[in-house]
């Protein structure tokens, strides 16, 4: 095999694994859209699925999982003026990356905002856990605390402008 041959064949094999992730990216994204996704590796979770699309689409989401590890939840959403953006959420860190694409290109991705975890998200983060671990013939409805609290918060920050702030909770039960 030539060089011309091998180099051809690289581009053509490099196109195929990122399109593939481009399009479970795309396929999927219906299903994640405004909904906390717990990162289960283990259980291979919806988050981490959608997780793992990112990471085959954004170099950036890819660097920033090498360095800080697999986050404890994703939250995916659209910015006010139709943007996708994605939200790491690293619970031991107490920390939140919000990433947010700022033209069609992947490589338009950038770090919008490094941010502490507000009580909303911490409760949610909560509230994930005791679904995933509710036993299987059990409605794992959200407890009377987690309602009250998310009920609070959502009065109290109805008026957030952005998205990225406060996103509405959704759980997913999607594995």
């Amino acid at each position: 095999m030539n060089r011309t041959s091998l180099a051809v064949a690289l581009v053509i094999l490099s196109a195929a694994l990122s399109g593939c992730a481009a399009w479970m990216q795309g396929y999927t994204k219906r299903q994640a859209f405004q909904r906390y996704m717990l990162v289960d590796v283990t259980a291979k979770s919806f988050g981490y699925k959608r997780l793992t699309y990112n990471q085959g689409l954004y170099s950036l989401i890819r660097e920033y999982t090498l360095v800080h590890g697999l986050p404890n939840f994703i939250y995916e959403f659209k910015t006010e003026d139709k943007k996708d953006g994605l939200c790491l959420y690293y619970v031991s860190e107490d920390t939140v990356y919000v990433f947010v694409k700022l033209g069609w290109l992947p490589d338009t991705l950038h770090l919008q905002e490094q941010r502490h975890l507000i009580d909303y998200e911490k409760a949610t983060y909560q509230e994930l856990l005791r679904v995933r671990n509710a036993p299987p013939n059990t409605s794992a409805q959200p407890t009377p605390r987690a309602v009250s609290v998310w009920s609070s918060l959502d009065s109290l920050f109805a008026r957030s402008a952005s998205p990225s702030r406060l996103p509405r909770l959704r759980l997913t039960s999607i594995h």
